[in-house]
């Protein structure tokens, strides 16, 4: 296994980049870890003590920008590309 980056497409994501270790498997698996607080009796937040790890599943899909001629790792749920991918990909080349 090899860590790659990921544009991720679902799970309220929109094309944010993301690490994570992948098989080539064309099945992506990741790990988000949140913390689930309480509110107290007063409104204000409780310290959080536990942490809660969900697994979101992708669909890898390789894809080559049409503006750069770079290829893409593009995760999304459903293994349907988003419109604008090299809106998205020309904006993050932008932000380096």
């Amino acid at each position: 296994m090899q860590t790659c980056h990921f544009l991720l497409f679902g799970y309220g994501r929109d094309g944010e980049i993301h690490r994570a270790d992948y098989d080539g498997s064309g099945k992506l698996e990741y790990v988000t870890e949140m913390s689930p607080c309480e509110s107290g009796a007063d409104g204000d937040s409780q310290p959080c003590y536990m942490s809660l790890a969900v697994t979101e599943h992708y669909i890898v899909t390789p894809y080559q920008s049409d503006s750069s001629g770079k290829t893409y790792l593009i995760a999304t749920v459903d293994g349907v590309l988003p419109e604008g991918v090299d809106d998205r990909i020309n904006m993050l080349e932008t932000d380096k």
